[in-house]
C-alpha cells in the first residue's frame, strides 16, 4: 500500500509540474525559434509565388539607416516586412505614440507604437524611390502575441500575426489592381538590392569606427 501511494503522490507531482512547466518551455521556444521560422516561411513563400526577396535589408537614406528584416516583391505589391516578439498581448491605437503590453506576470508595460515606427521607416524608403503606390508595411507579431483591433489604419500599414501573414499577402496579391510593370518592378529590385550592399558596408565601417573610439 505505502509503495503504492508513493507511486501515486509522484505521478501527481510530475503531472502538476508537467502542468506548470510545460506553457513556460513552449513560451522559451517560440521565443528563441520565431524570427528563424518566419524567415523560412518568406523564403518558402517566395519561392511558392516565385517572388524576389531580399533579407535582412538596410538602407541609408538622408543619412539615416533603416532597417528592414524583408522586403518581398509581389507582383501588384513589394512589402516592407519587420517582425518582433512580444511577451503577451498589445494594444493601442494607431496615433498613439505608445502602446501597452500586458505582461503575463499582471504588468503593464509601454511600447513604442510598432506601426508609426514602421511608417517613419516605409516614408524614407517611398519617398527615395518614388513609388508609394506600390509599397505596403507589414509588421509581423508571433503567434501567441494578441493584437487588437486597430482602427483608422492606412491601407498601406498593418499588424499581423505569424499565422495570418500569407493569407494576407495573398489577400493583397488578389486585389483588382493592375500588376507592376515587369521593367519598373526589376529596377527596383536591382535599385534596393545594390543599396543593401553599399549600406550594410558603410553601417559596419561606422560600428566599426564607434567601436574603436
Amino acid at each position: 500500500m505505502l509503495i503504492g501511494a508513493i507511486i501515486v503522490v509522484s505521478l501527481l507531482l510530475v503531472g502538476y509540474g508537467f502542468l506548470i512547466f510545460t506553457p513556460l518551455v513552449k513560451e522559451q521556444l517560440e521565443k528563441k525559434t520565431f524570427q528563424k521560422n518566419f524567415y523560412t516561411d518568406v523564403y518558402q513563400l517566395a519561392i511558392d509565388k516565385d517572388f524576389y526577396v531580399i533579407n535582412d535589408v538596410v538602407l541609408e537614406i538622408d543619412t539615416k539607416f533603416i532597417h528592414f528584416n524583408h522586403i518581398l516583391f509581389g507582383d501588384k505589391y513589394i512589402y516592407c516586412i519587420c517582425d518582433s516578439y512580444f511577451d503577451g498581448p498589445i494594444s493601442g491605437k494607431y496615433s498613439d505614440q505608445q502602446w501597452f503590453l500586458y505582461k503575463k506576470n499582471g504588468q503593464l508595460e509601454h511600447i513604442k507604437n510598432p506601426l508609426l515606427l514602421h511608417r517613419t521607416r516605409l516614408s524614407y524608403v517611398t519617398s527615395a524611390l518614388r513609388a508609394e503606390e506600390l509599397f505596403v508595411g507589414i509588421c509581423v507579431v508571433n503567434e501567441s502575441c494578441i493584437v487588437d483591433e486597430i482602427q483608422d489604419i492606412p491601407d498601406n500599414l498593418v499588424v499581423v500575426n505569424v499565422h495570418e501573414f500569407k493569407d494576407y499577402i495573398f489577400k493583397r496579391e488578389k486585389e483588382n489592381v493592375a500588376p507592376i510593370n515587369s521593367i519598373q518592378l526589376d529596377s527596383l529590385v536591382q535599385q534596393i538590392y545594390q543599396k543593401n550592399l553599399q549600406s550594410r558596408e558603410k553601417e559596419k565601417e561606422i560600428i566599426v569606427k564607434q567601436n574603436i573610439n
